[in-house]
């Protein structure tokens, strides 16, 4: 649109959208940790201020995005990942003091956490 006002718009009740929109995306957020967090055998804590889903070694944060740059980057790791390797994606941001982020799919995910969890179990019984 360039600055420009569009004056083909048609104007609606931008409260009764929002309230509508915002309803559902609160529901569909909610689902969201209710699979993961069974997909997870975790909890779905799921209150405003914290975490979502917590499971014995990770709390997570849960989004449901219609669109997410990310994905591009998965199925490019997809697709040059040799067939005996897990496809990752680490994003390092330039403009911010955090560690890097970590992309992986929920299949491989389940199954590096289930690894990560028998190593736990392992060294618990050790102690």
């Amino acid at each position: 649109i360039g600055g420009k006002v569009k004056k083909d718009i048609v104007k609606t009740n931008p409260s009764v959208d929002i309230s509508v929109r915002n309803r559902r995306n609160r529901n569909r957020g909610k689902s969201l940790q209710r699979r993961i967090a069974k997909k997870l055998n975790g909890k779905n804590i799921g209150i405003i201020g914290g975490h979502d889903v917590e499971t014995e070694l990770f709390a997570i944060e849960c989004k449901s995005l219609k669109s997410f740059v990310g994905v591009s980057y998965m199925e490019q790791a997809i697709k040059n990942c040799p067939k005996t390797h897990t496809p990752m994606v680490v994003v390092h941001v330039t403009t911010k003091k955090q560690d890097d982020l970590v992309i992986l799919n929920m299949k491989n995910f389940i199954s590096v956490n289930k690894i990560i969890n028998r190593v736990v179990a392992k060294r618990n019984k050790i102690l």
